[in-house]
């Protein structure tokens, strides 16, 4: 389910009307982040993808942009953020300067939550025609490497 998030944000959109929504889907949504709004839904493979920023007490949106993806039955299955490079925390960046991807191009890294994995740093890097996805916990642990 953690790739979902990363496929998911380099496909075309399929941008759908909040209207065409199911209700479960929306209640689901409230309830998982409550006070935020929705600011883009999709519709990808059969399940409903949320663009939403970080609520600020004045009401205004906050930078950080936000996705979340559920079932059309409203169940919760991810939520994740992008982080800038310069976000990510040292020592991942640092076990990937001494690791066999030192070469490889930065792609995109972010931070995402599961039911199953409270929080997980997914860094996506490539070389060539070769991309592949690092996972780090939340203490910036190495804890797998999945070629995509």
């Amino acid at each position: 389910m953690i790739v979902v998030l990363s496929v998911n944000a380099q496909k075309a959109e399929n941008k759908i009307k909040e209207s065409e929504v199911p209700e479960a889907v929306k209640k689901a949504f409230a309830a998982k982040h409550p006070g935020m709004k929705a600011l883009k839904w999709e519709l990808d493979n059969g399940k409903y993808e949320v663009d939403f920023k970080n609520g600020l007490p004045d009401g205004k949106a906050g930078k950080a942009k936000y996705i979340a993806v559920f079932s059309p039955e409203g169940k919760w299955l991810i939520t994740g953020t992008e982080l800038k490079k310069k976000d990510v925390p040292k020592k991942i960046m640092d076990h990937i300067a001494g690791s066999e991807y030192k070469d490889w191009k930065f792609n995109q890294a972010r931070s995402v939550e599961t039911a199953e994995v409270p929080k997980e740093i997914i860094v996506e890097v490539e070389k060539g025609d070769d991309d592949t996805m690092l996972y780090y916990d939340v203490d910036g642990n190495f804890l797998r490497a999945k070629k995509e």
